[in-house]
């Protein structure tokens, strides 16, 4: 597997199978219909939305942000953008960045420590983290990706989604160095049993080889004689 997915601990990894659950979740059909409802319901561009849009774009150049077209009307309309663990967010005619506070801001955290340590492009993973895995795999074990892209196309068939197969790639990691653990611990008692039945062997040996005699009776027998 990856050397980026291995290196995270198991509870940097039990958050982000949380994290891959709950994104599949939020793709249920009555979610994606309310998504559907609100941008229906858009709220209209302020009367001065291009002298804002001047404005703010300036501002974020000076926080070395670009804020693209459709960021634009997203912020226009009242939204707020969330960068690297950060919230974009207009304030006036400035455009500022404040702590992301959100519930999952930890999983965010999480992002940033793989893009920083690791150099884990983490927009294109959490966006299609299949095809990214798929890359880095193939790069390394081009037999490996094949045999994964293979599967990847029975699960679909399958209507298996790529967040499934990631999670299922998380979850066979974690059995994994289950199984290592188990058998490390089980080789550990092995070797402690054979040094406990060789000193017990050699005791014995000794045991023969000297005899059994008491020498406090033996000095008395001396004595007598």
């Amino acid at each position: 597997m990856n050397e980026w997915m291995r290196s995270l601990k198991r509870h940097e990894r039990r958050a982000l199978m949380r994290s891959l659950r709950d994104k599949q979740a939020k793709n249920s059909s009555d979610e994606m219909q309310s998504w559907t409802q609100s941008r229906k319901q858009q709220r209209p561009l302020p009367d001065n939305h291009e002298l804002l849009a001047k404005e703010w774009r300036e501002s974020a150049e000076s926080l070395g942000l670009h804020i693209g077209e459709q960021q634009m009307q997203h912020l226009l309309r009242g939204g707020s953008l969330y960068v690297d663990g950060s919230i974009i967010a207009p304030q006036g005619f400035e455009i500022v960045r404040k702590p992301d506070t959100r519930p999952d801001s930890r999983i965010t955290q999480l992002w940033q420590r793989l893009s920083r340590n690791h150099g884990v492009n983490s927009t294109e993973i959490r966006h299609n983290p299949v095809s990214s895995y798929l890359k880095q795999l193939g790069a390394s074990d081009p037999e490996a990706a094949a045999r994964l892209a293979s599967t990847i196309q029975q699960d679909q068939n399958t209507m298996k989604t790529p967040v499934t197969v990631l999670s299922d790639m998380l979850r066979a990691i974690r059995d994994a160095e289950h199984a290592q653990r188990i058998s490390e611990t089980t080789e550990r008692a092995s070797r402690k049993a054979d040094l406990l039945r060789g000193g017990l062997t050699s005791g014995n040996k000794k045991q023969t080889e000297t005899g059994l005699t008491n020498p406090v009776n033996e000095q008395k027998t001396r004595s007598y004689i």
